[in-house]
């Protein structure tokens, strides 16, 4: 249902902001001029949402559904126009990642006890530096685009979470919740790729630390992540 409801809430926005596009901005000659405002501008800003998936190798004892891992954010960018074809910018961004652990005789993270469902999420303020390349001419608008940069950030939340169907007598369900999971690190860090047109982009991302500590002897979860940006302006 989680899952639903945020691609949900991307589609309406998408909609909402397919709505709002400015036909004037298509004007292709303020390329050569100087502009101030705007998303050609010196400096724009604006809102975004994005959807991604979980890819990678799994490692033994510490293998993912990556059907059911998935991650989802909010946040605000920013950028500045150095070049007519050379942009640098940032994004901070509420991150929310979500790894469903495999129910299988191999599991081991966080131990070897098998449940219906079982996840450890984050819950993370991540800070994003990028280049942008921008292709082709524009006017004042966003148009195609490679970003290239990094990424850090600070997981606010760790958390270890399972559900048994029928575990306890009189009971259709049990959950159970662990908070501030020592086994999962703080601090994340990586690089990320963004190809983009107007305000749509597809991002790759690559997570350079590792999530599980290794002093607990656990290997980590997947490092990559792919999906979808939408700006919202």
């Amino acid at each position: 249902m989680k899952k639903i409801a945020l691609l949900s809430l991307l589609a309406f926005t998408i909609n909402f902001s397919n709505a709002q596009e400015i036909l004037l901005d298509e004007q292709v000659y303020i390329d050569t001029l100087p502009v101030e405002n705007g998303q050609n501008g010196k400096k724009f800003s604006h809102m975004l949402l994005k959807y991604g998936v979980t890819l990678g190798e799994n490692l033994a004892g510490s293998n993912i559904n990556f059907v059911k891992s998935y991650e989802f954010g909010i946040g605000y960018q920013f950028k500045r126009k150095l070049t007519s074809f050379y942009d640098m910018g940032y994004t901070l961004l509420y991150n929310f990642n979500s790894y469903s652990l495999r129910q299988d005789s191999l599991k081991l993270l966080p131990n070897q006890t098998l449940h219906d469902k079982e996840n450890i999420m984050t819950n993370a303020i991540q800070l994003q530096w990028f280049n942008r390349i921008n292709i082709g001419r524009r006017g004042n608008m966003i148009k195609t685009y490679v970003d290239l940069g990094l990424y850090g950030g600070y997981n606010l939340a760790r958390t270890h979470s399972y559900k048994n169907e029928n575990f306890v007598t009189n009971t259709t369900s049990t959950d159970v919740i662990n908070k501030g999971v020592k086994y999962i690190d703080n601090i994340e860090y990586g690089a990320l790729v963004r190809i983009g047109y107007k305000r749509f982009s597809l991002y790759g991302k690559y997570r350079a630390s590792k999530l599980i500590k290794d002093s607990f002897g656990y290997n980590d979860v997947p490092k990559f992540q792919a999906g979808l940006e939408l700006g919202i302006f």
